[in-house]
């Protein structure tokens, strides 16, 4: 199930403040909180109705 907004916030700060002292992709963040959550391939490729960008 793809998490909310305010359920993805925490996470991501987290991993943010963990990473500080080096750079980082976004890719890298998906990947931490598709781990988090443990979204499936398939999930995390999910788009919204408009196709306008991923879900996460």
């Amino acid at each position: 199930m793809i998490p909310k907004y305010n359920e993805i916030q925490q996470p991501a700060l987290k991993f943010l403040s963990e990473h500080t002292d080096k750079p980082y992709r976004a890719k890298d963040m998906l990947s931490s909180l598709a781990e988090h959550f443990n979204l499936t391939e398939e999930e995390v490729a999910e788009e919204y109705p408009t196709h306008s960008a991923h879900l996460l």
